[in-house]
């Protein structure tokens, strides 16, 4: 894990996810594409000027974020913490449970900074390709929605069911289905473009409702595995 350090004083950093980083200095840092991530900021004073910092995960990955915490904690030893927030999906949008992430990453912050988070929340306007975004500036911290923006780690999947209620992701590039829809996908076909990409989940739909039927290959259901050991013994 690395920390981005930068010395901007005009201008916004942008921190995707996965990235982290901290700005001495008057500009702004956000994050884009806010669909289900957690993003955790802070502003501080070192005596000289005023500084920022900032971060950007999924749920699930919050450990990362932890570890990322704890080299900001580092990098600015002796320092002051002024405040911190704590970006988070408006709780009626969420993708899954994301709250235990939640309560893990305030109160982990709490003990390692020595203040509790303002909690921002932000939306997402799925039908029109709109997603969250976080700023925090040496004076303000607030949350906007933003048109999607290409990701190179991330890809736009395909959504189908086996069963008419399960919503599954597929790729569009080589056809693979995964039970893992919320945010891994277990494996592509051959030397697929979007191996180690994440699927993009802006236009999730809320059900299964009218999507098409697909087939698991090599997936973890049980009937399906059920029934390949039938034909195996015809």
């Amino acid at each position: 894990m690395d920390i981005r350090i930068t010395y901007e004083d005009t201008g916004t950093v942008e921190i995707a996810q996965g990235e982290a980083g901290i700005n001495y200095g008057t500009a702004s840092m956000s994050t884009y594409n806010l669909l289900n991530c957690i993003a955790f900021g802070g502003r501080f004073d070192d005596g000289l000027r005023n500084g920022i910092f900032l971060t950007h995960e999924l749920p699930e990955d919050v450990e990362i974020l932890q570890g990322n915490l704890l080299l900001i904690r580092e990098a600015l030893r002796g320092i002051t913490i002024t405040d911190t927030v704590l970006f988070r999906i408006a709780p009626s949008q969420a993708i899954g449970d994301i709250e235990p992430y939640i309560k893990v990453l305030s109160a982990f912050s709490s003990d390692l900074f020595g203040v509790d988070p303002t909690i921002r929340i932000y939306e997402c306007k799925r039908n029109a390709m709109r997603c969250g975004e976080a700023s925090i500036t040496p004076r303000s911290m607030t949350t906007s929605i933003t048109s999607l923006r290409p990701d190179k780690a991330s890809f736009i999947p395909l959504y189908c069911t086996d069963n008419g209620r399960d919503i599954l992701i597929k790729c569009p590039e080589c056809g693979s289905v995964s039970t893992k829809f919320i945010h891994s996908f277990a494996s592509h076909r051959g030397a697929c473009d979007n191996n180690g990409k994440k699927p993009n989940l802006m236009s999730l739909p809320s059900s299964a409702e009218g999507l098409p039927m697909c087939r698991v290959r090599g997936g973890t259901r049980k009937k399906s595995l059920r029934r390949s050991r039938r034909r195996r013994h015809i």
